[in-house]
């Protein structure tokens, strides 16, 4: 019995500690509405910038960026131009790091950020890099 036990212990320790250092953490992000978008689906939080996990409530706004010469205007990839203040802001994938994208967006005044991936049969992942200046979560 203490064989077994020990074992089973041992197990649930090195999952713990495999979730931890991965750094990610099952999300979900709930659309509401419109209906034409809405539903649960399934998120990976960045390891930078605010890791609570206090649900947010707010509108959503599509990133503008208005230079769609490095991909398209909803990628983020320059300094937003439209006002995103208290809402959460969705961004394309895009070419540009994601640091720069969350930065950027905050910077405008969004509370958060959700990163939509260009390739519906890719899990959700986190994205390289840190910006010790990102407070808000994506």
């Amino acid at each position: 019995m203490q064989r077994f036990f020990t074992k089973h212990l041992f197990l649930l320790i090195v999952c713990f500690v495999s979730v931890d250092m991965m750094g990610q953490g099952i999300n979900s992000v709930v659309i509401t509405a419109p209906d034409s978008v809405a539903g649960v689906f399934t998120a990976v939080r960045q390891a930078w910038g605010s890791q609570s996990n206090t649900p947010i409530v707010a509108d959503a706004s599509f990133v503008d960026d208005g230079n769609a010469t490095t991909g398209t205007i909803y990628d983020g990839c320059q300094a937003p131009i439209n006002n995103l203040t208290g809402n959460i802001a969705f961004v394309d994938r895009g070419v540009c790091a994601f640091t720069d994208k969350v930065l950027a967006a905050q910077n405008k005044g969004a509370i958060a950020v959700v990163i939509c991936n260009n390739n519906p049969t890719e899990a959700p992942f986190v994205g390289a890099g840190t910006n010790a200046a990102i407070t808000i979560p994506s």
